[in-house]
């Protein structure tokens, strides 16, 4: 089962008993999910270090990624 970045804020917010109605927490907040975008997934990518070692990653790339740069989330 996959689960969306969207699902697990408003899944964490539920399971905190912060969520008292369908986005109440976030509107009184004065804050809301962003609007979802479309994007790509890879699933086992490999990022070399100096060293030799490799990182295996799973990445979620924006559409249009290669045409440019996007921040990294560690």
């Amino acid at each position: 089962m996959t689960t969306s970045r969207r699902d697990f804020l408003v899944q964490s917010a539920a399971a905190a008993g912060v969520l008292t109605g369908p986005r109440a927490w976030a509107e009184a907040a004065g804050w809301s999910l962003p609007e979802k975008k479309p994007f790509k997934a890879i699933d086992n990518g490999w990022i070399p270090l100096k060293d030799g070692t490799r990182l295996n990653v799973r990445l979620w790339l924006p559409d249009g990624v290669p045409a440019r740069k996007v921040p990294a989330v560690w």
